[in-house]
């Protein structure tokens, strides 16, 4: 009868020897096939019997000399034993069927009934309850383990994701492979490209062993391949193969796109880090290559000017202003891209020293009160009484109201305002705005406004788009922040705090 072919086995409990002869006739009679019985008189026998060996069935007698077959049965249950037991009896009262069945027996059989047909019946159908049982126990372990790995597979993407190092993702893939999958041990390993590509001190290779063993070649080793957004290998998880099992491979896949779409990640954004980086050496070497013949075309016209003043005509003067203007545009924008070259490095520094917001607005708007007037805008600026003086570096503060003020002259039509103010915003901190009645931001682009070389399309370019970014920078490096906010043909507002002295 059972699946394997071998001999069904049965374990057979009982003091009394006729009652047992009865069983084993009526088991050769009842067409079950080849069977072998195991005997034992005592209940201390039958325990460790049944503890020991596996069965297809038993049958427990109810009295037995040293305990009744209720009571050991509990026992084995107790023990962890699911063998399908049949409680055997000569009393047919219905609280001794009761407390067997509650005490886990699979059915029960009165002695005076015991046939070749009724026996055959009750450990057929005794067997097919125990495998049944055994089916639901096993899918219900492979459920929770396979939960279990789902939950594994969650705490493996935020180690992944938290770790600082290559070597710390490494270590956390190679320790979550083991304790999803069971394994005594494991590797991850990077390719040797993606390992100098990274930069990685150790090789790229990352071990864990739940024995705290030291890192050696796994004998029988079973590979995952890691692969990369081009679908190429860019590393292996290693496991000890005597290990795997099947339905593991579902989540060790999970566990290496994981892990490789980690890795990807950090290949992006080091080659992003060596691109900026390299953007940003040029820019610094440019700039400050640049200042030189600047300085120099700047020095000749001015001598042009100043020297030849009487001797040039009224045209070649305007020429020389034009190559003036001309190099101041020019070194503005080397500065710009000195500051964003220092801000985005951690290099830029102020030197804050108490200052007086009204002051800081009035200078502000002063100086750009005759750029608004040629663009035909109506600049104006007011500040909050009894405001206390906040720490700000004056000169730097300039150049943020120079941004501000002058990108709002820029997009505000002939005919509109731009209104520059200082008001109590807590008692720890001043706000300042600068708002005008210009064509407005989008939705779509007011989250990039602050971004370096960022200027909307359907604007004309006259600048780099670094202005925003270095005001930014130049706030937060005041331990303040910025933030606008606009509506497209209803104006724009630049807000920003800065502490109080």
């Amino acid at each position: 009868m059972p699946d394997n072919g071998q001999p069904l086995s049965l374990l057979l409990v009982d003091d009394d020897q006729i009652d047992r002869l009865a069983v084993r006739r009526a088991l050769a009679k009842s067409g079950l096939g080849e069977i072998t019985v195991v005997e034992a008189e005592r209940a201390a026998d039958g325990f460790a019997q049944i503890t020991g060996t596996v069965f297809d069935c038993a049958f427990f007698d109810f009295r037995l000399p040293d305990s009744d077959g209720v009571a050991l049965l509990r026992k084995v249950r107790e023990a962890g034993v699911r063998t399908p037991v049949i409680v055997l009896t000569g009393f047919g009262d219905e609280q001794t069927v009761l407390d067997s069945m509650k005490a886990g027996a699979t059915d029960y059989v009165p002695k005076a009934s015991v046939s070749p047909e009724r026996i055959g019946q009750v450990v057929r159908s005794a067997i097919r309850l125990g495998n049944a049982e055994r089916q639901a126990t096993a899918a219900r372990a492979a459920q929770e383990r396979y939960a279990n790995q789902l939950r594994g597979l969650a705490d493996a993407a935020v180690a992944v994701n938290d770790a600082e190092t290559i070597g710390q993702l490494l270590h956390a893939a190679s320790t979550h492979a083991c304790l999803i999958t069971d394994a005594p041990a494991a590797w991850v390993r990077l390719s040797d490209a993606v390992a100098a590509e990274l930069a990685h001190e150790k090789g790229g290779e990352g071990w864990y062993s739940a024995e705290g063993d030291e890192p050696h070649e796994i004998s029988s080793p079973m590979n995952v391949p890691l692969l990369g957004r081009n679908g190429g290998p860019i590393g292996e998880i290693v496991l000890d193969v005597w290990a795997h099992r099947g339905s593991d491979d579902g989540v060790l896949g999970q566990l290496a796109r994981l892990v490789a779409g980690a890795l990807e990640n950090a290949r992006l954004y080091r080659a992003a880090q060596r691109a900026a980086q390299a953007r940003d050496d040029v820019l610094a070497i440019v700039s400050h290559d640049m200042r030189n013949p600047l300085h120099t075309i700047a020095l000749s016209s001015s001598y042009l000017a100043e020297v030849f003043l009487n001797d040039l005509p009224d045209a070649a003067l305007q020429q020389t202003q034009i190559i003036k203007r001309a190099v101041d545009r020019a070194n503005r924008l080397i500065q710009d891209l000195l500051d964003v070259s220092r801000i985005e490095a951690g290099g830029f520094s102020i030197s804050s020293e108490p200052v007086s917001p009204y002051m800081l607005i009035s200078e502000a708007s002063d100086a750009m009160t005759s750029t608004a007037t040629a663009a035909q805008v109506t600049l104006t600026y007011h500040a909050d009484s009894g405001l206390p003086d906040v720490m700000a570096d004056r000169e730097r503060m300039q150049q943020v109201f120079g941004n501000l003020i002058g990108n709002a002259i820029k997009f505000t039509p002939a005919g509109g305002t731009i209104e520059v103010t200082a008001t109590a915003c807590g008692p720890f901190s001043v706000r300042f705005s600068v708002r005008d009645s210009g064509q407005g931001i989008s939705e779509e682009n007011l989250p990039h406004v602050f971004d370096r070389f960022w200027q909307a399309r359907n604007t004309t370019r006259t600048g780099a788009g670094l202005g925003l970014a270095i005001a930014k920078g130049i706030i937060e490096a005041h331990t303040g922040s910025i933030t606008a906010t606009s509506r497209v043909s209803q104006g724009t507002e630049m807000a920003f705090d800065l502490p109080v002295a």
